[in-house]
C-alpha cells in the first residue's frame, strides 16, 4: 500500500477512533472490498456483454454501497449511476405482495379473498376452469393457484410504433403470432387467457390447484384482484402507501412517470453475443413484472423488508405481515414461497428475497437473514446464456462476502 494511501485511511480512522492498528485495518479492508466490488462487477460485464449494472449492498442499518456501473445503452452516452431506473422484472412481485399485505393491514381485503367472487362482483369475465372455484388470494401469492404460463404469455409484451400501433416483441424473436384483438391493459390480456371465450385461452392454462407452479398469469391476477378490492390501481396504491412514504422517488409502475432519458434501455444478446437495443417496452401483465427501480431505491425497499416492514420510524406493514411474506408457505428452503417472497439455498447461505428475468434485463434482491446483509443487482443485459444461474449464484455469494467486510 503506497504512503498516500496510508495517510488517507489514518486520517479517516483518527476522525472516527484514534489512528489505531484496529480502525487503520478496518478502514483498510473496506478500501479493498470496494476495489473488489469494482473489479467484480466490471469484470463480469466484459464477459457477459452487458451495457450496464447498479449494485446496491446493505445490512439491516444502513445502504454500505450503492453504485452505477457501464452505460444505459450501447451508445455509451449516458453513465449507469445508483439512482438510475431499471426494469425488474419480477422483482414485481415482491413489490406488489408488500402492497397486498398493506391492504390486508387496513382490513381491504384478506389472504383468504375469494378470487372467483370478486372478479363475479367487478371484473367483466370469470374464470373457465370450476376447479378454480375455491381460488384465494393466498393461492396466487404462494404460486399455488393451479394457473400456468404457454407461449401467449409472451404476447404481454408490447411496444408502439411511430404511428401508435401496438407492437409485440415477441413477433421479433419467435414464430407466435399474438392476436391484435385483445387489448393491452390488464382486464383485458387477463380475460384473453383465463375466460373460456378468450383469444388465448386453453385448457391447460389451469392445471391441479394447490401444487406449487410459479405462474406470472396468476401474480397478475393477484394484482388485478388488489385493485378491485381497494378500488385503486395497484401502481397508485404501491405509490402513495409505499414508495412516498419510504422516498422512492424513481420507482413507478407507470412509464409515465419517468424522464425515458435516464432510463437503462434492456439488451438482448445476438447470435454473435453483441447487445442490441430493445425499445422501452411494456407489459400487460404489469403487475408480475412491468415496475422499474433503481438500486438507491431498492436497496431502501430491502433495509425495510429486513426490519420486519419499518422504515427507519416509519411502518410501513405490520412486523408479522412482512414476517409472514417472508416465511414458507409452500415449497421448502430451496424453494419456498411466502407472499411473493421466496426462500432459497445457495453457496451455503439461506436467503430471502426475489430475482427477475425478462427480455434483456435481470435483476437480484436478496438478503441472508443470519447476517443482516442483502444486496440489490440490476442489469440492462441478457441473462440467457449457459451456466448463468450457477455463475450468478455465485457472483451473489462474492457480493455478501464483501459486503461482510464493508459493515
Amino acid at each position: 500500500m503506497n504512503k498516500w494511501l496510508s495517510v488517507v485511511l489514518c486520517g479517516t480512522a483518527i476522525t472516527l477512533s484514534g489512528c489505531n492498528g484496529s480502525s487503520f485495518k478496518e478502514a483498510f479492508d473496506k478500501v479493498e472490498a470496494e476495489e473488489k466490488i469494482r473489479k467484480l462487477i466490471n469484470d463480469t460485464m466484459k464477459e457477459d456483454q452487458i451495457p450496464g449494472m447498479a449494485l446496491a449492498l446493505v445490512s439491516d442499518e444502513k445502504t454500505l454501497f450503492a453504485k452505477g456501473f457501464g452505460h444505459l445503452d450501447t451508445s455509451q452516452l449516458n453513465k449507469v449511476g445508483s439512482d438510475t431506473p431499471f426494469w425488474l422484472g419480477s422483482i414485481s412481485k415482491a413489490v406488489m405482495g408488500t402492497a397486498i399485505m398493506h391492504a390486508r393491514d387496513q382490513q381491504l381485503l384478506s389472504l383468504d379473498t375469494s378470487v372467483p367472487e370478486t372478479l363475479a362482483q367487478s371484473a367483466p369475465f370469470v374464470l373457465a376452469s370450476p376447479e378454480t372455484d375455491s381460488l384465494t388470494l393466498r393461492h396466487l401469492a404462494t404460486h399455488t393457484g393451479g394457473i400456468t404460463d404457454n407461449d401467449y404469455y409472451g404476447c404481454a409484451y408490447y411496444t408502439h410504433d411511430a404511428g401508435g400501433n401496438i407492437q409485440y416483441l415477441v413477433s421479433n424473436y419467435t414464430d407466435i403470432t399474438c392476436s391484435s384483438e385483445v387489448s393491452t391493459n390488464l382486464a383485458g390480456y387477463l380475460r384473453s387467457y383465463l375466460a373460456e371465450d378468450g383469444q388465448y385461452y386453453d385448457p391447460t392454462n389451469f392445471t391441479t390447484q394447490g401444487e406449487q407452479q410459479y405462474s406470472n398469469i396468476g401474480a397478475a391476477l393477484a394484482g388485478y384482484t388488489l385493485e378491485l378490492k381497494t378500488g385503486q390501481s395497484l401502481a397508485d396504491y404501491a405509490q402513495y402507501n409505499l414508495f412516498s412514504p419510504m422516498g422512492m422517488t424513481d420507482t413507478s409502475w407507470k412509464l409515465s412517470d419517468f424522464d425515458t432519458s435516464r432510463i437503462a434501455r434492456p439488451h438482448m444478446r445476438s447470435d454473435t453475443g453483441q447487445p442490441i437495443p430493445l425499445p422501452l417496452y411494456s407489459l400487460s401483465t404489469w403487475p408480475d413484472g412491468g415496475l422499474r427501480s433503481s438500486a438507491r431505491d431498492l436497496a431502501v425497499y430491502l433495509r425495510m423488508m429486513m426490519n420486519q416492514g419499518k422504515h427507519n420510524d416509519t411502518r410501513i406493514i405490520r412486523s408479522d405481515s412482512a414476517a409472514l411474506m417472508q416465511a414458507t408457505l409452500s415449497g421448502d428452503n430451496n424453494n419456498g414461497h411466502g407472499i411473493f417472497w421466496y426462500t432459497v439455498t445457495s453457496y451455503g447461505r439461506t436467503l430471502k428475497g426475489h430475482s427477475g428475468s425478462d427480455p434483456g434485463a435481470f435483476s437480484m434482491m436478496f438478503y441472508d437473514p443470519d447476517k443482516s446483509l442483502g444486496l440489490v443487482l440490476l442489469a440492462n443485459g441478457d441473462d440467457d446464456f449457459p451456466g448463468m444461474d450457477s455463475k450468478y449464484q455465485h457472483l451473489m455469494e462474492k457480493l455478501l462476502d464483501y459486503a461482510e467486510d464493508l459493515d
